[in-house]
């Protein structure tokens, strides 16, 4: 197979979320890090007569954990999860790769919070790194811009 020429990097990815009056809202600005895990359900099974485990796939889910920077504005990410947190309820969350122009790639999905930590150190210098994680709520759709 002849070495990759199409590969991408994350520098000019897009996230959003919707905001309180449901707008999607670009939070790439204050974003540093999104990761994506999508796991399957899987159930195993053998016979009497099998010399190998048999699986049998079912359900699907994924997580989405987003760091942000922590800042001061109220236009920007932290505050979004923080109203949202206090309101609750679902909200769409979309990730665009590599930029979100025409044949990027998109993931989409309506999420809830699982878990919203800020960590505080004293001896950290570097911005506070605000993770939130989130959940689908159904199904994480994919397609091309």
């Amino acid at each position: 197979m002849p070495e990759t020429t199409s590969a991408i990097n994350a520098c000019d990815a897009t996230i959003a979320l919707d905001n309180a009056a449901g707008v999607l809202t670009d939070i790439s600005g204050t974003a540093r890090r999104v990761t994506m895990a999508f796991s399957q359900e899987i159930g195993k099974y053998r016979t009497f007569s099998g010399a190998w485990v048999r699986r049998l796939a079912c359900a699907r889910d994924a997580t989405f954990q987003v760091d942000v920077v922590y800042s001061t504005s109220s236009t920007e990410a932290l505050q979004l999860l923080r109203v949202w947190y206090g309101s609750g309820g679902s909200r769409t969350l979309r990730v665009r790769v590599p930029n979100g122009d025409s044949g990027s790639d998109e993931y989409s999905a309506e999420v809830l919070i699982a878990t919203l930590r800020i960590p505080l150190d004293a001896d950290e210098a570097s911005p506070v790194a605000v993770t939130v994680e989130l959940l689908p709520d159904g199904a994480v759709t994919f397609s091309t811009v």
